[in-house]
Order: structure tokens, then C-alpha cells, then sequence
């Protein structure tokens, strides 16, 4: 028990769903970019979303000990 983590409050929890939902916009543009394109474009656009999916998964599982949930 020598790792010490915060608790998130209130404004932490709203701000993190703000976050949340900006990233969905993001991704949900990608998905509309990667569907019209072609080519080395569409190559390059999936491997930003493939890329950005691992990137903020293992983002967000960093904020899972001040929400409660042990890792």
C-alpha cells in the first residue's frame, strides 16, 4: 500500500466525461474520414485510429484508482 492515489470529486468526474465525449466526436470523425477515403489515405487514417484507440485506453485506465477501481 505505498502507492497513494487521490480520490476524484465531482468536478474531476464532469470534466472526464467532457473528455470522454471529445474523444468520441474525434473518433467518430475519423470513422466518417476513414470511410470516404481510399487508397494510402485510408491506410494512414486507420492506423491513426488503430494507434489512438491503444493510446487512450491505457489513458484512461490510469484515472480507474481514483475512481475506485483497483488495477
Amino acid at each position: 500500500d505505498s502507492i497513494y492515489y487521490f480520490r476524484a470529486t465531482w468536478l474531476y468526474i464532469v470534466i472526464m466525461v467532457f473528455w470522454i465525449l471529445s474523444v468520441a466526436v474525434s473518433f467518430y470523425e475519423l470513422f466518417k474520414y476513414f470511410k470516404i477515403s481510399s487508397g494510402m489515405k485510408r491506410i494512414r487514417t486507420l492506423y491513426l485510429i488503430v494507434g489512438s484507440m491503444f493510446g487512450f485506453i491505457g489513458g484512461t485506465l490510469a484515472h480507474a484508482p481514483s475512481l475506485g477501481f483497483e488495477i
